[in-house]
């Protein structure tokens, strides 16, 4: 299989969806990628909330939940750990 590079905005919207994992130990290493990501390029989580703000704010209360909920799906296929199973190490 031939690996695509990813862009940062696809980076960026992995660590975010990543927010959304019931580990505490995967949430808080998005943070910090978050953070080394938006440094990386320039920015910093003040910069994100601006482009958030910026973007019109046109979102539909029901497109919000669309989403929150593929990310959050996302998330959890993302997650290397599940509730069933118990870490290798």
């Amino acid at each position: 299989m031939i690996k695509t590079k990813t862009t940062k905005e696809e980076k960026i919207s992995m660590l975010i969806r990543l927010l959304s994992s019931e580990h505490d130990g995967e949430v808080l290493a998005a943070v910090h990628a978050l953070r080394r990501t938006l440094q990386g390029a320039g920015g910093n989580f003040n910069t994100l909330a601006e482009v958030i703000e910026k973007s019109g704010g046109g979102i539909s209360e029901a497109a919000m939940r669309k989403l929150y909920d593929a990310g959050f799906e996302a998330g959890q296929a993302a997650s290397f750990h599940t509730m069933d199973t118990v870490p290798s190490w």
